[in-house]
């Protein structure tokens, strides 16, 4: 027998056992797009969550960096202060860009390669982050085409600096997380510049 779709259905008079079956499978209906409902939030918030986590450890990287900057910042401004009380020419020289690691060579004259004297080794860095962050090399910076890139300074209290006495003279300290050296771009890097002869401190 052909079934009759035409005939309109009196749910008012169906069976007692024919609605259960309806309301069961509407249960079911209501279950599964919960659900659904719940396991697409799910989602959406452990993808939010993942995006976050990266925004944060991309900022402290670089926050880092510009920690590291600061204290350098720190050490040439000492630097140029004993210069100055001691009377004699004073040289920051980087002599371990993988670990941050620097001497203050005391010199007769900057343009001259005799050390007088020199401190024990200093790091700029902490235990637990020795070798994330490097100072970027010469070669390095030519790589990344950017100017004045170095890894030492000398300081003199009457001459100041000939390098930055010239037009447009700047010395560039370039503090970069070890990540981003096998990329094309500077992510996470902080500068501290020097300009002028009296060796201007800038850092970003």
């Amino acid at each position: 027998m052909v079934p009759d779709f035409e005939t309109p259905i009196d749910v008012e008079n169906l069976p007692a056992a024919t609605w259960e079956e309806v309301e069961f499978w509407e249960d079911i209906e209501k279950k599964q797009k919960k659900k659904k409902l719940i396991i697409i939030t799910s989602v959406l918030i452990v993808g939010m969550a993942l995006m976050a986590v990266s925004s944060v450890l991309q900022n402290n990287k670089r926050w880092q960096a510009k920690i590291y900057a600061r204290r350098l910042s720190q050490a040439i401004i000492e630097m140029k202060k004993q210069s100055t009380l001691q009377k004699v020419p004073l040289e920051i020289v980087f002599n371990d860009l993988e670990h941050l690691s620097y001497k203050i060579l005391e010199r007769k004259s900057c343009k001259e390669t005799v050390v007088e004297k020199k401190t024990e080794a200093r790091s700029l860095g902490s235990e637990e982050n020795v070798g994330s962050f490097v100072l970027l090399s010469i070669e390095q910076g030519e790589r990344y085409q950017l100017s004045g890139v170095t890894n030492r300074f000398c300081y003199d209290p009457v001459r100041g600096n000939n390098l930055l006495s010239q037009e447009n003279g700047q010395l560039a300290f370039v503090i970069v997380h070890r990540d981003d050296l096998v990329g094309e771009s500077l992510k996470n890097v902080s500068y501290v510049l020097l300009k002028g002869r009296s060796a201007e401190i800038s850092f970003n």
